[in-house]
């Protein structure tokens, strides 16, 4: 019995605020599946890459970043690293015969640092790339 309330039981990652809930009520999910919309005060940022940058990397490797004011070191780990809405592929001319390039989404969280406040800029240099 114990078991089956365990299996029952709604874990989030973190601490946050319930933002929406995405299930509704006697839905099966499955294991991993995201049930809840929540809002933390976890920081991160997003870069996007090509997919010859994005071939080193995975996710729970760290990245290390500059702020742009300031240049403030900031440390992270991909959280994500996923195919970029279309949005951010480089189109290429087809006439020149070079295909579309698709670029990557790479989600970076860092832990909260003095001097780095929510909206900065983070650029993250091309050598954190290739180091691996």
């Amino acid at each position: 019995m114990e078991v089956q309330k365990e299996r029952l039981t709604l874990r989030a990652p973190e601490d946050g605020r319930i933002i929406k809930v995405l299930a509704k009520e006697g839905e099966m999910v499955s294991a991993g599946t995201p049930v809840v919309l929540l809002e933390s005060n976890r920081s991160y940022y997003d870069i996007y890459i090509s997919e010859k940058q994005a071939q080193g990397l995975s996710e729970g490797d760290t990245i290390t970043g500059h702020t742009v004011a300031g240049d403030k070191t900031v440390t992270g780990t991909i959280k994500l690293l996923t195919k970029a809405p279309g949005f951010a592929d480089l189109k290429q001319s087809r006439e020149k015969g070079q295909a579309d390039l698709t670029a990557f989404q790479v989600r970076i969280y860092i832990d909260p640092q003095e001097g780095v406040t929510p909206g900065m800029t983070i650029g993250v240099n091309e050598r954190e790339f290739t180091k691996r």
